[in-house]
């Protein structure tokens, strides 16, 4: 059967699998509130999520990529809001913004020694390229 808005079902593959990337980020934020991520069982991660730990490896390679993965989803959103300002000015002031809008999560991440994934995320969202040096 050919698909088409009337015959694709909102659970296709792809309403699925974000279904199952969602929960399972959900999962990880709500369970790193009390516990530390190294206490954080991936079995546990997917009882908390209603998915099967074959969905969870099917989107994920760890409990960091998790938090890896929704930080460049945060910041995705963020350049988009930036990028459509059209004010190049305008980029340490929508930056500071974003930040303090989820600064819960960014004090978790922090609070767990996941700084080095905040690190990535803004070197990626800033598009600074490893080999570049400070003074760039």
């Amino acid at each position: 059967m050919r698909q088409n808005v009337k015959t694709v079902s909102p659970m296709s593959n792809e309403g699925r699998n974000q279904y199952v990337v969602k929960h399972i980020t959900e999962a990880v934020l709500k369970l790193m509130k009390n516990q530390n991520i190294n206490e954080i069982s991936i079995s546990q991660i997917c009882e908390d999520a209603g998915v099967g730990r074959a969905s969870f490896y099917r989107n994920f390679e760890s409990k960091e990529d998790v938090i890896r993965k929704y930080l460049a989803k945060l910041l995705k959103e963020w350049r988009t809001e930036f990028e459509d300002r059209g004010d190049p000015s305008y980029f340490s002031e929508s930056l500071l913004k974003h930040y303090y809008k989820y600064r819960d999560v960014y004090l978790m991440i922090y609070q767990q020694e996941l700084s080095e994934l905040i690190y990535e995320t803004i070197r990626w969202a800033a598009k600074i390229e490893e080999a570049q040096n400070n003074v760039e």
